[in-house]
């Protein structure tokens, strides 16, 4: 246990969720609180400026494609989970084939023209395939290549944002550009060995390209794809969209023109989106391929983090096992706070409400409360008005007024409370028999802090304020008075 007297608030993930909405919102300040950002649960979000050259443009609604220019360089600021380089696609394609337009429709996948409403999947996986590819593809026995310049990469896609409607989404596009003098899909032209001027030299690594995303856990998901073709001719190329591994949207580009294609399609069950793009033909006739995809699935508390994901991980209830977090329905908790006594009674009935995970905070108002709480575990914050006004008092209690019970967190605790009148304590069996300890606060191996607390007039055999066994507690500017131990 380590006891420090200077003040450590706990991290304000609301504050630092408002601060990214704010970033985003503004495009020269994107990324500006990127640091502080926790929109991304579990994992640290970095600003990583990109130069992209190319045909590559980044807004604050995420990357898009811009038709093919001699040069285009956009560098600003944008958030993934690692740093990592983020690459152009351009590619040389040429005419002829046969026009191919399917679309398979299969269980748990149904045509729609939803026009949005629904709520983007926080974060999905974009995995660049460069596995080795040979033989023949196309059907005039074309054998391309395809070079990224890299081994596979997986990068986590950013949440953009939350609409008026409690739905939100994210987007991430691309494009292919006219290069070189043969057929050649280059990821990556930015900075790899092979240059599109000579994209037709000998390589080792070619593989068919891909785009391939992995969702954490299944969501249902509302998808949006925009395509253009850019100076097409007669059937250069063929795209290919899979949802689950199934064919939901093929077509030559032709017949996506220039004027471009919207498709739309929602799934009951999404593990991941795939892109494959087949040459149709030999040639050398230039032709260029941008698109953008777009993913909504429900968020109904709108705090960036999919209602599949929170109720996988466990930071969400749905004791209805209805898809939809309870915090949605009854309209408690779903900002992360519980607040007493104007949506609970008392403490401990918050604290029973509240997920096991995901750091929800106990509100608690200025005033005297009678009954005392334990954390129960529970990686959660129980916050008082302030010391000096927010009072737990144990004259009635029969145990320890609070209690950390175990296998609570380091990010979990109380804070801004007085603890006052504990003159009971809780049985414990030291090596000198049973005897009752803790009469302000009893812990038994946990992490839990308490910070900026005040604990007076309370009283047991040993640790009249607080008793801790096992465990690593951290106390920070807290006040002890009038406290007494008899041992």
């Amino acid at each position: 246990m380590s006891v420090r007297g200077s003040e450590l608030g706990a991290p304000d993930f609301a504050r630092a969720v408002a601060l990214a909405r704010e970033a985003r919102a503004n495009s020269s300040a994107f990324t500006a609180q990127t640091s502080t950002a926790h929109w991304f649960r579990g994992r640290n979000t970095a600003g990583v400026t990109l130069a992209l050259t190319g045909f590559l443009l980044i807004s604050t609604e995420g990357l898009h494609a811009t038709r093919p220019s001699a040069s285009l360089e956009d560098a600003k600021d944008f958030p993934f989970a690692q740093t990592r380089e983020v690459d152009g696609m351009r590619a040389q394609i040429g005419i002829g084939g046969a026009l191919v337009v399917a679309t398979v429709l299969t269980a748990g996948i149904t045509s729609s023209g939803l026009a949005g409403g629904k709520v983007p999947a926080g974060w999905m996986e974009i995995a660049n395939s460069a596995t080795q590819f040979s033989g023949t593809q196309g059907q005039d026995g074309w054998s391309y290549r395809f070079d990224r310049g890299a081994t596979t990469v997986v990068e986590a896609m950013p949440y953009y944002g939350v609409m008026g409607d409690g739905s939100g989404f994210f987007v991430w596009g691309n494009t292919a550009s006219p290069a070189g003098d043969s057929y050649c899909f280059i990821m990556g032209a930015r900075m790899h060995a092979n240059a599109p001027t000579n994209c037709s030299g000998a390589s080792s690594g070619w593989g068919r390209p891909r785009l391939l995303w992995n969702t954490p856990t299944e969501i249902p998901a509302h998808i949006n794809l925009q395509v253009e073709s850019y100076n097409p001719t007669a059937h250069d190329f063929r795209l290919d969209f899979l949802a689950n591994g199934k064919l939901i949207y093929s077509a030559t580009d032709d017949a996506i023109g220039e004027a471009g294609t919207t498709y739309t399609v929602d799934v009951a069950n999404l593990s991941s989106l795939e892109l494959l793009v087949d040459p149709l033909s030999d040639g050398c006739h230039a032709d260029a391929l941008g698109y953008s995809i777009q993913v909504l699935t429900p968020d109904c508390n709108a705090n960036l983090i999919p209602d599949a994901i929170e109720i996988a991980n466990g930071s969400a209830s749905d004791s209805n096992a209805d898809g939809i977090p309870d915090c949605c329905v009854s309209q408690i908790g779903c900002d992360g706070e519980y607040d007493v006594p104007s949506e609970f009674a008392t403490v401990q009935l918050a604290i029973n409400a509240a997920p096991a995970t995901g750091g929800a905070i106990v509100k608690l108002a200025a005033g005297t409360y009678t009954a005392g709480f334990s954390l129960n575990g529970k990686d959660l914050i129980v916050r008082g008005d302030g010391a000096a006004t927010t009072i737990i008092d144990g004259a009635t209690a029969t145990g320890s007024v609070v209690t950390f019970p175990g296998g609570e967190p380091a990010t979990a605790g109380i804070e801004g409370l007085t603890i006052r009148n504990g003159q009971v304590g809780s049985p414990q069996n030291p090596p000198f028999g049973m005897v009752l300890v803790g009469g302000g606060l009893r812990t038994f191996n946990s992490n839990a802090f308490v910070h900026n607390c005040i604990f007076e007039n309370c009283r047991a055999v040993f640790g009249g304020a607080i008793y801790a066994y096992g465990g690593s507690m951290d106390v920070d500017g807290c006040t002890f008075r009038l406290n007494q131990a008899q041992t």
